[in-house]
């Protein structure tokens, strides 16, 4: 139980220094409340529809693998602007498309 425990706490801990600072991310590579406000509206779609597309997975398989997949590829997203220029990228893209 002990590891599941680490594995919710360092999810959520992880989960709320992103959400925390995703405004500033895009504010300092140039983005606009447009793209901000975008961004939360892409993330508020995907949590609701997330809750419908695991739950029948996270039911069928108990033994947690499904749950372990779902942290590592909420992990990798949030890692991701930190490691590549992809936050200025989608920026840039706005403005182009703007």
């Amino acid at each position: 139980m002990l590891p599941s425990l680490a594995g919710y706490f360092f999810f959520g801990w992880g989960y709320v220094v992103y959400l925390a600072f995703i405004v500033q991310w895009v504010r300092n590579a140039g983005g606009t409340p447009l793209l901000i406000s975008t961004k939360w509206s892409i993330l508020g779609v995907g949590v609701i529809l997330s809750a419908f597309l695991w739950r029948g997975l996270l039911a069928k398989h108990k033994n947690g693998i499904p749950l372990a997949v779902a942290t590592m590829a909420t992990a990798f997203a949030a890692v991701l602007p930190l490691i590549t220029d992809t936050t200025k990228i989608a920026v840039e893209d706005m403005k182009r498309i703007g």
